[in-house]
């Protein structure tokens, strides 16, 4: 009986968060876990000097406009 659970599980473990486990008699069963999507500290720095730019870029604008007039 056991070799009708016996399945080719490649496929399965490219998918993030699915996984077969065992109970405690060795019977397998499938996990799924669920992970809440986060804003890498990366992201959160390229956003932040993106904004620091655009207000130095803002700034130099207003600068040269008030010169310039």
């Amino acid at each position: 009986m056991y070799s009708e659970f016996q399945v080719d599980t490649s496929e399965l473990k490219k998918l993030k968060g699915i996984s077969i486990a065992l109970t405690d008699d060795d019977q397998p069963f499938l996990v799924f876990a669920y992970k809440k999507r986060e804003m890498s500290e990366r992201v959160f720095a390229v956003v932040c000097w993106s904004v620091v730019a655009a207000l130095y870029a803002i700034c130099g604008f207003v600068f040269w406009w008030s010169l310039v007039r």
